[in-house]
């Protein structure tokens, strides 16, 4: 439900607003700050969104794997991999690679260091939005942050 949100944001503020995402798999695989397979499979997706994402292929991901999410099931993953164009090789590849889970590491210790403790979890400018997750809302803080950066411009 965020990520067409977001894209709005991206749209309407193109040189002021970039999307980043970072993975925080609820899931007790990979992550040691969960206690139990909350999201099954989710470790594995945060994998293969990784290579589907070094292969220009994020987004289309994405949004399959959250249109499939009450899906998700053994082998799911991998043939939504397939349907991004990534080869059996290279599925293979990134599930086996070392480096991807080691980033994937590094993105949950960066979340637990700033107090994530859900997903999605939204910051803006750093800080952590506790707003309403609508594109009115998400508009209205933007726009009051926009407005604020020009004011601390124009006072200097």
């Amino acid at each position: 439900r965020l990520a067409p949100i977001t894209l709005a944001l991206v749209e309407r503020y193109p040189q002021s607003v970039s999307v980043v995402v970072k993975n925080f798999p609820l899931d007790s695989t990979c992550n040691k700050h969960i206690s139990s397979k909350l999201h099954p499979f989710a470790c594995e997706v945060a994998v293969l969104a990784r290579c589907a994402g070094a292969h220009n292929s994020f987004w289309t991901f994405h949004d399959l794997v959250f249109a499939e999410q009450k899906n998700l099931k053994e082998g799911l993953p991998q043939q939504l991999a397939k349907k991004v164009g990534l080869t059996d090789e290279q599925i293979a590849q990134c599930l086996a690679s070392n480096d991807l889970k080691n980033k994937i590491a590094d993105d949950i210790e960066l979340g637990k260091s700033i107090n994530v403790e859900a997903t999605p979890t939204v910051f803006i400018n750093g800080r952590k939005y506790f707003g309403r997750h609508d594109l009115g809302s998400m508009i209205s803080t933007v726009e009051y942050l926009l407005l604020s950066a020009r004011s601390a411009d124009t006072t200097k």
